[in-house]
């Protein structure tokens, strides 16, 4: 069993952000077996917002979907965030559920897959990395093949590698 999420952060020390953001989901009992690289991506819709740093990640044997949302929420609230519904702003931390184990799940507080990652090239870029051949339960499609399929005119750069070695190593779980 696998589950995916797209982490991001546009606020201070961006990546010293996302560290401690992977640190907090770990604290919240998460494995994660797999980092993609980080990604400098523009804001949507908002181009007053600073750019965010994303990246994505895999998790072995998760908790149910709805324990995964409650620890992705108090991993975020340990960084700092505060959701504040229909506000777009800043963020120390962001952590969404892009997939689980397949599953297709719409109900008011949790929509799996992720109702608009396929729109977004700041979440199928750093997840074609780690899953590129991975079903998306709902198009049929690859994660690499809607990549590479994207229209989307927002911009996303690759900013640093994928934590094979290195200082990104210690995102990955032993």
């Amino acid at each position: 069993m696998h589950a995916y999420l797209g982490l991001g952060c546009n606020r201070g020390n961006r990546v010293a952000w996302l560290r401690a953001g992977v640190a907090a989901l770990r604290g919240q009992g998460l494995r994660i077996h797999a980092c993609s690289s980080l990604w400098l991506s523009e804001p949507v819709g908002d181009g007053a917002l600073p750019w965010f740093v994303n990246c994505a990640v895999a998790l072995a044997t998760p908790p149910s979907p709805e324990a995964l949302l409650g620890a992705a929420l108090a991993a975020e609230r340990e960084c700092g965030r505060v959701r504040q519904p229909g506000v777009v702003s800043a963020r120390t931390f962001d952590a969404d559920i892009l997939l689980y184990d397949g599953r297709v799940m719409d109900d008011p507080d949790l929509q799996v897959p992720h109702p608009r990652m396929c729109e977004r090239r700041f979440v199928l870029n750093p997840l074609a990395e780690i899953a590129p051949d991975l079903i998306h339960p709902k198009t049929g499609k690859t994660i690499a093949t809607l990549r590479d399929e994207l229209l989307s005119p927002e911009r996303a750069w690759l900013l640093a590698p994928a934590p094979v070695s290195g200082p990104w190593t210690a995102m990955v779980s032993a």
